[in-house]
């Protein structure tokens, strides 16, 4: 998965699509499905570049034909992207009524109409009515691109109309790659945030380059400062933050505990910072870890739960406080 421009594609997905392209063998409609913040919509939008693209030699990334501009900048007159606003809940029959309407009208400057319905799962039921029609009866020159993270929530009979494209996690060698490149980070902290962000680049674009600061903040502020009040209020202004601050806890007590069982760098989530987890590993019984790992579980729970979460972290602090 390269960047082009700061976006999550995946190649081998857009190559698959670049053959189809070139043999006329593509269908009318893909159903791209995979987590959260993987990368579908950016290569959906790369999709729609390239079946539309101008440029002599075809479509590479990074193109900067105008179709591509255009396609880029969300003003391509055959490019229609989809999808629900901010203040609601469901994506409404009223839009996609307005993209299958656009669809009856012809070709304007590219090859194809492409239409993206990004999160289809947010599709109310007549949404997902209206749309099916449209996928029962296809227009010429159409290309339907949907992306979905729970494709159980779409109509059976629209999961069946569309030919599946799945997108998986990425190895974390793969994602601190792209983070190294895309934040100009040293490889140990690009790993170190590749395995925060559990696989997902959408994570790690939540995180931002900003999160290596703010990790080593808590490490040194709470965890290995003996009075961590400061560090809540600068960490946890609210539950989000809150969270977060839970999980660099958890995930370096679970470095330490490693370490104490022998494991080495490689394994580490927060290798960069071994020698602070060492000095852990030596003041702390396997017993002591446990407590604190079990306190900092409690703790990511009940945020969930909206419980007061400063008072659970005080209460870790406690745990912490050897002698």
């Amino acid at each position: 998965m390269p960047a082009d421009q700061g976006h999550l594609i995946h190649n081998n997905i857009l190559e698959r699509f670049a053959r189809l392209n070139t043999s006329g063998r593509l269908a009318h409609a893909y159903l791209f499905v995979g987590p959260a913040g993987i990368g579908k919509r950016d290569t959906a939008r790369a999709v729609a570049k390239l079946v539309n693209c101008l440029a002599p030699g075809g479509f590479r990334p990074g193109c900067d034909c105008a179709s591509c501009r255009k396609t880029e900048a969300g003003n391509h007159p055959d490019v229609y992207v989809v999808h629900r606003e901010a203040d609601r809940q469901e994506l409404r029959a009223e839009l996609i009524r307005d993209l299958m309407e656009r669809f009856n009208l012809r070709v304007w400057e590219g090859r194809m109409r492409v239409g993206i319905i990004l999160n289809a799962e947010d599709m109310n039921t007549v949404a997902q009515s209206v749309f099916l029609k449209t996928l029962e009866e296809p227009a010429p020159k159409t290309l339907l691109i949907l992306t979905a993270s729970q494709s159980g929530l779409l109509l059976p009979t629209i999961v069946s109309r569309c030919q599946p494209v799945y997108f998986f996690q990425l190895g974390y060698a793969e994602l601190a790659e792209w983070i190294k490149n895309e934040y100009h980070v040293e490889p140990v902290e690009a790993a170190a945030l590749a395995r925060f962000g559990q696989g997902s680049p959408g994570r790690v674009r939540e995180l931002g380059p900003g999160f290596l600061g703010t990790r080593n903040g808590i490490i040194d502020e709470f965890i290995m400062a003996r009075d961590g009040e400061s560090a809540v209020k600068a960490y946890c202004a609210d539950r989000d933050s809150a969270r977060i601050f839970l999980e660099v806890i958890l995930t370096f007590f679970r470095d330490v505990t490693l370490i104490r069982r022998g494991l080495g760098a490689e394994y580490l989530i927060h290798a960069d910072r071994i020698e602070a987890a060492r000095t852990l590993a030596a003041r702390y019984s396997d017993e002591d870890l446990d407590r604190i790992v079990e306190q900092a579980v409690s703790a990511i729970r009940g945020a969930g739960e909206y419980m007061n979460v400063k008072v659970a972290v005080m209460l870790l602090k406690e745990l912490m406080r050897k002698p």
